[in-house]
């Protein structure tokens, strides 16, 4: 991993990255942020947010995983164990 997704860990840099990705502002996105609960966050959001991941991560996320990344709480908790695998 690195140093850009190391970056990315923190609770306050994911969500100003989801705010850019919908173009919202960073206080929009709440702790219960998900998709269909936070405004702009629909499929074609999701779809853009998990390329962004991608390449802020430097990896590619299974199709399973993807499933997994529709909320704020399970961006964070991918992203921590990404990082742990990769220690």
């Amino acid at each position: 991993m690195d140093n850009q997704a190391i970056a990315l860990l923190s609770s306050n840099s994911i969500r100003i990255f989801l705010a850019h990705i919908l173009e919202i502002d960073s206080s929009i996105v709440r702790e219960d942020a998900g998709i269909y609960r936070t405004q702009n966050w629909d499929s074609l959001a999701q779809m853009e947010i998990v390329i962004g991941l991608e390449d802020q991560l430097c990896t590619h996320i299974p199709d399973e995983t993807i499933e997994q990344l529709t909320t704020l709480s399970g961006i964070e908790n991918y992203i921590i164990t990404i990082s742990e695998k990769s220690s």
